[in-house]
């Protein structure tokens, strides 16, 4: 079966939207992005060249030129925008989703984007290593990493009874 767009489209978009939402904490720019992913790889590439792997780096690299160019450097923010605008009505997002938010801005940033592109669903550790330009197995240690951490803090949070709603203070 010969790949198309609208093939490509359909099997990997709502992976990638939550890939870039999960790490964007935005919704709109989640969409946007995987819009211009497609649009990108339109644009350069016929369909039958384009892997899971390469969607993931174009959409990776697009997200992060939003991160440099507006400034977004600090995940929380993203998060607890998303988090505020549910608060004003346009989004719902439950409780638990929230604290998973709060949870993941603690983690790092490498730790964090390599769980997000594993959790994915589409991509290999091997994938995964490509395009983070790292090794399968350092893939595998930050996964774990950022899994335990996220744990540990979820844990933290309930048996503290954190309000969610109160912003991350960094130390």
């Amino acid at each position: 079966m010969m790949k198309t767009y609208s093939h490509l489209y359909e099997r990997y978009r709502a992976g990638l939207y939550h890939y870039l939402l999960k790490g964007s904490g935005n919704r709109e720019l989640a969409a946007d992005l995987v819009q211009e992913t497609f649009a990108r790889c339109m644009a350069s590439y016929p369909s039958g060249d384009v892997t899971p792997s390469l969607l993931y780096r174009v959409a990776r690299n697009l997200f992060l030129d939003v991160v440099k160019k507006e400034g977004r450097v600090r995940w929380e923010e993203e998060a607890e925008g998303a988090v505020r605008a549910d608060q004003e009505g346009r989004l719902l997002m439950d409780e638990e989703l929230q604290r998973v938010f709060k949870a993941l801005s603690r983690v790092s940033p490498e730790e964090r984007d390599t769980l997000l592109l594993v959790i994915s669903g589409d991509l290999s550790y091997r994938e995964v290593a490509s395009i983070t330009e790292t090794s399968e197995a350092n893939v595998k240690v930050r996964v774990h990493r950022a899994r335990r951490h996220l744990r540990e803090r979820l844990k933290k949070d309930r048996e503290d009874g954190i309000d969610i709603d109160q912003p991350v203070h960094r130390r």
